[in-house]
């Protein structure tokens, strides 16, 4: 939201076809993240339960915690609380920080505790060299 805030704006509402979508403000974006993230965060998997490579309950807690952090500059309405609210439910879903920070990016890293959005490059079922450019 930060970049590209006053999007035009669509929704699976919206018919299929040549139109051009009406543009939004970060209030009513915000608010419609928000919505879609509550909405959702009772039907994903548990934290820790899905299968390696897919989003669970911890990564729509991180997300809302990234949006109310801040919620005063896309609404002008604080929102601290509620963001150390969902901190505390990743916290205690069992996240540590990895000891070692090189550890995130080795083939194991699966095993790690502190990955929430992992990008799978397993060699086998993805295969690209995207994860490579941040070298």
């Amino acid at each position: 939201m930060d970049i590209f805030r006053n999007v035009p704006f669509v929704t699976e509402a919206d018919k299929v076809g040549a139109f051009f979508p009406n543009q939004t403000n970060a209030t009513d974006l915000f608010k419609y993240i928000e919505t879609e993230l509550l909405d959702i965060e009772n039907k994903i998997k548990a934290p820790r339960t899905n299968e390696y490579g897919r989003a669970d309950r911890a990564a729509v807690w991180t997300l809302l915690a990234k949006l109310y952090l801040n919620a005063e500059v896309y609404t002008g309405q604080k929102k601290y609380t509620e963001c150390l609210a969902v901190c505390e439910k990743v916290i205690s879903a069992g996240f540590t920080l990895e000891p070692q920070y090189q550890h995130l990016f080795l083939a194991d890293n699966h095993k790690s505790n502190e990955i929430i959005f992992p990008i799978t490059f397993d060699g086998v079922n993805t295969r690209t060299w995207g994860g490579m450019t941040f070298l």
